[in-house]
């Protein structure tokens, strides 16, 4: 073999390979046509070998094989890409999948850490599956997420295994490590350091005639009955762009089954996603988003501590992602039954997430310091203000903070509406202070925005390190009320409550929304952000943006609704969970709204916002508006956001004159 840039191979006593990928410093493993053309030349060399197993692993401490490169993302998405170019990748990936698969003697996947579709597809061409007993292992088809499968066979080799319904399910949702054991997609779980011995043993094992492994369940199963039990599975909003993918699956296992056809058919149906304007749109979103991760240049110390004033939802998502990656933070609050109630959540929240890992949640809770005198201000390498809304305690805060933190800390605030310079001004060093505006937990973006002084005396480097060390991507804004996330959706609000006071039925207007392939529909998104929260921010706003603030949420909250959490907003709720509407209210249309009108209300005011954004230069480019249309208000990823949406809707329309 030539010398290897992407995988060590070393071999056993026992005449056994070891193909380790390379851990890349301070970067996740990704896939490319490079490294694949480096693997199908390690198994060739294996075959002529005739060495007696292979096991396949990764040299990551936290990751195994996560997606695709993004160059490579970028060139098979690109819209000048053929059709042949595109399949030329994925029928080279499948090419290395069958070879694996058919390698004359047994092969082991260790999956350790990360491991998405990239990851997938090259694992479970081996015999057997093995995973670490690990918080940071997770198996997780993130892809289809975006729109697209890689096509090298995975799919049917798991529909092969555990059934086409089972399939689907892994696809659909992540999943506990266990429970994948349970399906069969897993042969073992056991801790990392035993895992090479038992790939070892597996290998000695191994059986000299090689069997199909086909799940029991699926051999009971009529093929009519498992096609019933998995269309089911695809009822209930799925956003078009993920479900475009599943029922591309299914319609695929419906024509060939699990047969080698169906690996052919794979790569096929692969090359058409990725040729489709619908897959593109969605690589404009996520090269985006790459793009702005590659250019964080260092890396943040973990040495450092946090300290966080204000258990408010965003000071405890704060102080959980603080927490669960590894950092020292410590949580003040001068109300002592909040500080209490914020570590019982946050306890509650690392027992949940780490329920088969006690020593994992000991280490997480072991970083969080409950500061009931604040002590921690004064040793903080960061300090973040993340108390209610009100631009006169936020300023007195502040204004404290200065005086009692080290001279070379960072200090944030986290409105989501003030102006900077409204409440630095009392600070004795202004130009310290930073903006950072979270969206709401409940909606798993990943996204900060920033905000600073012309005049900063902070390394944004040093800023953006911490950042993306909470596992956030970064974003610069400039100084504006609202930032931008902030302004798209209260402006979304503002429309969805408009219509409403129309005589349009809320359910009407958040089924509209769904079937507008938006994520979240407004009144359950006002719901779970709380609503007096929106109707201070939306006051705030109203003093220097031109948004309106409807009637009816200023009656709710006059009423005393608060939202989900407190069990009735627009909607009831029990047990955190909706409960069906049995009536409207009497005095609103009898009839279903218009879903047209609606949707058209909608688009129109996030559109017209964004657009607003883009004419204000808050962001550096257009593209960052698409990306925190989708990842904080849930626009349609399938639309590539909204001035791309714009964009393309405007150029067919010229293209029709």
């Amino acid at each position: 073999m030539s010398s290897l840039q992407y995988f060590t191979v070393s071999r056993t006593p026992e005449n056994v390979a070891i193909v380790s990928l390379k851990e890349k410093t301070s970067k996740p493993l990704t896939l490319s046509s490079p490294l694949l053309y480096e693997l199908l030349e390690i198994i060739a060399s294996i075959e002529e070998s005739k060495l007696k197993g292979m096991i396949f692993r990764s040299e990551s401490v936290d990751s195994f094989l996560t997606g695709l490169e993004a160059e490579t993302l970028a060139s098979l998405t690109d819209k000048n890409a053929t059709p042949e170019q595109i399949m030329g990748f994925v029928s080279l990936g499948s090419k290395v999948c069958r070879q694996l698969e058919k390698l004359h003697c047994p092969t082991v996947a260790i999956i350790h850490g990360e491991c998405t579709g990239a990851g997938i597809e090259l694992a479970f061409a081996c015999d057997y599956h093995i995973a670490t007993q690990s918080a940071l292992t997770q198996l997780f088809y993130s892809e289809i997420e975006q729109g697209y499968t890689l096509g090298f066979g995975s799919v049917t080799r798991l529909i092969k295994k555990i059934g086409l319904h089972e399939t689907l399910s892994f696809l659909q949702k992540k999943k506990p490590i266990k429970e994948n054991l349970n399906l069969g997609i897993l042969d073992h779980i056991i801790d990392a350091h035993k895992a090479l011995p038992l790939a070892q043993l597996l290998i000695s094992n191994h059986p000299e005639t090689r069997k199909e492994s086909y799940s029991a369940l699926r051999q009971l199963l009529p093929a009519k009955f498992e096609e019933s039990l998995s269309a089911q599975s695809l009822k209930g909003h799925i956003p078009a762009i993920k479900r475009q993918v599943l029922e591309n699956i299914l319609q695929t296992w419906k024509t060939y089954s699990s047969s080698d056809e169906a690996i052919q058919e794979e790569v096929s149906a692969a090359t058409r996603l990725f040729h489709s304007k619908t897959v593109r749109n969605a690589a404009h979103v996520y090269s985006t988003d790459l793009d702005i991760i590659a250019r964080i240049p260092k890396s943040f110390s973990k040495q450092k501590r946090i300290h966080i004033i204000g258990c408010s939802t965003i000071g405890r998502s704060l102080a959980s992602r603080c927490a669960f990656n590894h950092l020292l933070v410590s949580i003040h609050d001068s109300r002592p039954n909040a500080l209490a109630n914020c570590y019982q959540q946050l306890s509650n929240t690392v027992k949940q997430q780490y329920a088969d890992f006690p020593e994992e949640q000991i280490d997480i809770l072991d970083n969080l310091i409950i500061d009931t005198h604040n002590d921690g201000l004064r040793y903080a390498d960061v300090v973040i203000e993340a108390i209610q809304e009100d631009k006169h305690a936020k300023s007195s805060l502040l204004r404290e903070i200065t005086h009692q933190a080290t001279s070379d800390a960072l200090i944030f605030t986290t409105s989501a509406s003030i102006p900077l310079n409204e409440i630095c001004k009392d600070m004795s060093e202004p130009e310290r202070l930073l903006g950072l505006n979270l969206s709401h937990p409940d909606f798993n973006s990943t996204l900060a925005e920033l905000s600073a002084s012309d005049d900063t005396q902070h390394d944004i480097t040093d800023v953006s390190a911490f950042i993306s060390t909470l596992g956030l991507s970064p974003i610069y804004v400039k100084k504006s009320p609202g930032f931008v996330s902030t302004r798209l959706i209260m402006n979304y609000f503002s429309e969805a409550l408009k219509l409403h006071q129309q005589g349009m039925r809320i359910a009407d207007i958040d089924d509209a929304a769904l079937a507008l392939d938006m994520q979240y529909p407004p009144f359950e998104m006002m719901d779970i952000i709380g609503l007096e929260h929106c109707l201070t921010i939306m006051e705030i706003l109203s003093e220097h943006l031109s948004i309106d603030i409807p009637l009816p949420l200023m009656q709710k909250v006059d009423q005393g609704f608060r939202g989900k959490n407190s069990g009735e907003g627009f909607y009831k709720y029990k047990d955190g969970q909706k409960r069906p509407q049995v009536t409207d209210n009497l005095k609103r249309q009898l009839k279903k709204s218009d879903s047209t009108s609606i949707q058209k209300a909608l688009l129109s005011s996030i559109i017209n916002e964004a657009r607003q954004c883009e004419q204000d230069n808050l962001v550096d480019c257009a593209a960052k508006i698409d990306l925190l249309t989708v990842k904080s208000l849930g626009f349609s990823l399938e639309k590539g956001g909204c001035l791309n949406y714009l964009k393309q809707t405007q150029t067919n329309e010229n293209s029709n004159d």
